[in-house]
């Protein structure tokens, strides 16, 4: 869900707004460029949870604990970056069983928050200036000034552990709501068609439709490659992009777009399909020099890649991940059609099926 902030006072009433559903033991994770509004939003969060004292930005001192009903925390890793070489219990004052805590420039430290808490949260500021199409698909409602806060609440399992969506994804869908405004402030629902597990693909694509039926609301199907995709594109005469999923079975979907060419806007030149380990140099050599290979494939299968060629980043890049953020950019440039059109993008025969014909 996105949500528009003309105004600092704006900000900080969407941070309290995201507080009404945080409690103890929750971390939330605060990304965004310099000045942004990140402290400006926690700020506003730290308001709601009952702080009366001044709240700034802990840039030199990594973190600030106040007192409230449930405490809270605030740390700024501006100035670590990879906490590899700090000490292991800089953060353990500030995350625990008991503390709401808000964790801004997390990008180089998310194992670390994660083996002492939960991060319950992920909270993307940005500015809408940068971008003129964002501009544009912003102008009536923000202005070009203004700072777009982007909101989005995962459920990543533990390596191992079975997904939880069947039982988690409603109640995800009513917190974002709560924090959001309620149905009347959404436009136009999202939902990635693939490819992917066809019990997750079945799960998000049926409540879809089933929100966007009863609500009226409409509905656009986003393809999972090319949302990986454009979180990693660069379209200004940046390298090739390579989305790549893990499909299991020894292989991979996978997706690719030329160097400048925009996801976003692009048909891609290496279509969605189904690949063995052993074409992946092909696909690298098709997409130029150094093509950036990105997705939980790319992480899997990162020493063929490199060897062909590509550059596939560190494996706690947030690249990696598939974003609703990414869906949501998607969407609002897609023309939206009858819910009952948005269908799964398998590309492959699902197990059951394989094995039935496979019997005598």
């Amino acid at each position: 869900m996105t949500r528009e902030s003309r105004s600092s006072e704006e900000t900080e009433r969407l941070g309290a707004e995201l507080a009404a559903g945080l409690a103890a033991g929750d971390v939330v994770l605060i990304e965004g460029e310099l000045g942004a509004g990140k402290t400006t939003f926690v700020r506003g969060a730290c308001r709601a949870l009952g702080v009366t004292g001044i709240v700034t930005s802990p840039t030199f001192t990594i973190g600030q604990r106040y007192s409230a009903p449930v405490p809270v925390a605030h740390v700024d890793l501006y100035r670590v970056g990879d906490l590899g070489s700090e000490d292991p219990e800089l953060l353990a004052d500030y995350l625990g069983p008991d503390t709401i805590s808000f964790v801004e420039w997390p990008e180089g430290a998310e194992p670390e928050i994660a083996a002492l808490a939960s991060i319950s949260r992920r909270v993307r500021i940005e500015h809408a200036g940068g971008d003129p199409a964002t501009v544009a698909a912003l102008a009536e409602v923000a202005g070009s000034d203004a700072p777009t806060l982007r909101i989005e609440l995962r459920d990543d399992p533990e390596p191992g552990a079975r997904p939880g969506h069947a039982r988690r994804l409603l109640l995800m869908i009513g917190e974002l709501l709560a924090a959001g405004g309620g149905w009347e402030s959404v436009d136009r629902l999202a939902v990635g068609v693939g490819p992917g597990t066809f019990t997750g693909l079945r799960i998000g694509i049926a409540t879809a439709h089933a929100l966007a039926s009863a609500r009226g609301i409409p509905l656009v199907g986003v393809s999972t490659l090319r949302s990986v995709a454009l979180a990693a594109s660069t379209p200004a005469g940046g390298a090739g992009v390579l989305g790549l999923l893990d499909a299991r079975r020894g292989q991979l979907f996978a997706a690719g777009w030329d160097p400048g060419s925009d996801p976003r806007r692009n048909p891609p030149s290496l279509e969605p399909s189904v690949l063995d380990p052993e074409a992946l140099a092909g696909a690298v050599s098709a997409l130029g020099r150094s093509p950036l290979a990105v997705g939980d494939g790319a992480v899997r299968f990162r020493a063929m890649l490199e060897r062909a060629g590509a550059v596939v980043p560190p494996d706690g890049s947030a690249l990696h991940r598939v974003s609703a953020v990414e869906h949501c950019a998607l969407a609002a440039d897609a023309q939206p059609g009858e819910p009952e059109a948005v269908r799964p993008a398998y590309l492959r025969l699902p197990d059951a099926e394989l094995s039935r014909r496979q019997r005598p």
